[in-house]
């Protein structure tokens, strides 16, 4: 959602050298560079062999579509948890290489981020993706109960993404602060996560003859909306619109809560290029101190001294047609 809004994902994945898509058509030229400036940059942060630069090396170090095993990349993470065994985003990032990798230990990495962080619910949408042919439905109802009942749901993204821009600087310290923020953004972009289409599927309104699905539906979105992740806090507003006539009060403010929520996004992902990388210091500096994605979001909003509320008259640019 916020690459769409930065309209530079290609660029990034390219950069990453993690999209096949993008490594398939580059160049064979292209492509012998962006492997010599990948391992160059992996060499680096496995020489300084911190948790953080083990961990970013580790992503870098996955193998384009052609190249071997992934063996290396999963040798690292484990070396970088083994460094920091109390730093659940390092396990998240294990799931998300293990799961790229096809490895078949992805359950036990995820036993593994909730024995170190039990709070976030959002680990056990993975059973409910792997499971969505076997299980029943009371089995949804009690996994969506699980997710609801947690104190959190986090996806790390804030943590990651400083992880990424501190190795970054690192590995090549002529990168200058923008470049290292949109590395660290491109590395996000990439990691996969849970299917949030199960749980939306899940909470449609024609389930909720299902014995205590609402209720749990209710709950989880709830939790949902008070994620760190704005892409959890947009799907629960979404999935509860759909719960409520077009007219009704309680659409209203649900789409008032959505409208203000693309507004931040899109305000605080503007690109004033002469400003560039003091922006990309506040989004960092915020990020530092909050796992919340809107907490930074609205950190930058305030440096461009604007409103963090949406004026009347906006309208969402890259969804015009939604009418707000």
């Amino acid at each position: 959602m916020l690459l769409a809004r930065l309209s530079i994902s290609v660029v990034l994945f390219g950069g990453f050298g993690l999209s096949g898509c993008t490594a398939i058509r580059a160049s064979g030229t292209d492509l012998s560079h962006l492997r010599a400036e990948r391992d160059r940059d992996v060499e680096v942060l496995v020489a300084r062999a911190t948790p953080d630069s083990l961990a970013t090396a580790a992503w870098l170090a996955q193998p384009l579509s052609d190249e071997g095993t992934r063996g290396k990349s999963l040798e690292l993470i484990e070396r970088a948890e083994t460094l920091a065994p109390d730093r659940p985003e390092l396990v998240w990032l294990h799931r998300a290489i293990c799961e790229r990798a096809m490895c078949d230990t992805q359950p036990q990495i995820e036993l593994k981020i909730r024995a170190l962080d039990p709070g976030n619910g959002f680990v056990y949408a993975w059973e409910l993706q792997r499971s969505r042919e076997s299980f029943s439905a009371p089995m949804v109802t009690e996994a969506l109960i699980r997710m609801g009942a947690s104190s959190k749901m986090t996806d790390y993204t804030n943590q990651l993404e400083v992880m990424t821009v501190d190795a970054m600087g690192v590995a090549r310290p002529s990168l200058n602060l923008t470049s290292r923020v949109l590395y660290g953004i491109g590395m996000i972009a990439a990691m996969p996560i849970p299917a949030l289409q199960q749980i939306s599927k899940a909470c449609r309104l024609e389930q909720f003859d299902q014995p205590g699905r609402r209720a749990a539906c209710e709950t989880l979105m709830a939790r949902m909306e008070q994620s760190s992740a704005v892409i959890l806090q947009s799907i629960a507003l979404r999935v509860q619109e759909r719960w409520w006539p077009v007219d009704s009060p309680q659409r209203e403010i649900l789409n008032t809560k959505r409208r203000r929520l693309d507004y931040l996004m899109e305000v605080s992902s503007r690109m004033r290029w002469w400003r560039m990388n003091r922006d990309m210091a506040v989004r960092i500096d915020a990020a530092r101190r909050t796992e919340r994605q809107e907490d930074a979001e609205l950190a930058i909003v305030k440096s461009f001294g604007m409103s963090t509320e949406p004026p009347n008259d906006w309208k969402d640019s890259l969804y015009p047609e939604s009418g707000h």
